[in-house]
């Protein structure tokens, strides 16, 4: 259990701004100077506070990136995996449809179609193989 004076000491560090070395402004010096005469009480007062905080903080950043750098790879990964099978899908459907397009013509030249009918046919298929190519 904490004692009260303790608890009081912690209510009031939280409601106190931190010192200019504990929030990272150490290079702006205070115009005033009743204010940096105040800085150096609590740099005095909570200096040690202050510090294993920033190294606290300095550890989560540090945590943060590494996570967000492995997500970052993982999501790279995963665009390449996705990419190449899409080429795949793509490749494999473009190439059973000029399969097909090949099986009908041979069909319709087995079948003796009229040659006017069989040309319209086989231009119309060979614009379709054309635009699937692209």
């Amino acid at each position: 259990h904490r004692s009260a004076a303790e608890a009081a000491d912690r209510n009031q560090e939280t409601k106190r701004p931190r010192s200019s070395r504990a929030s990272g402004e150490a290079s702006n010096p205070p115009s005033d100077p009743d204010q940096a005469d105040l800085n150096k009480v609590r740099d005095l007062l909570f200096g040690p506070q202050a510090k294993q905080h920033d190294q606290e903080m300095r550890a989560q950043a540090e945590r943060l990136a590494q996570v967000e750098s492995s997500f970052s790879e993982r999501l790279d990964a995963l665009e390449n995996q996705f990419s190449k099978q899409l080429q795949s899908i793509e490749a494999g459907i473009r190439d059973e449809m000029q399969s097909e397009i090949a099986s009908i013509v041979a069909k319709l030249d087995q079948q003796g179609a009229n040659k006017v009918e069989r040309s319209d046919l086989r231009s119309m298929l060979s614009d379709l193989a054309s635009r699937m190519g692209d």
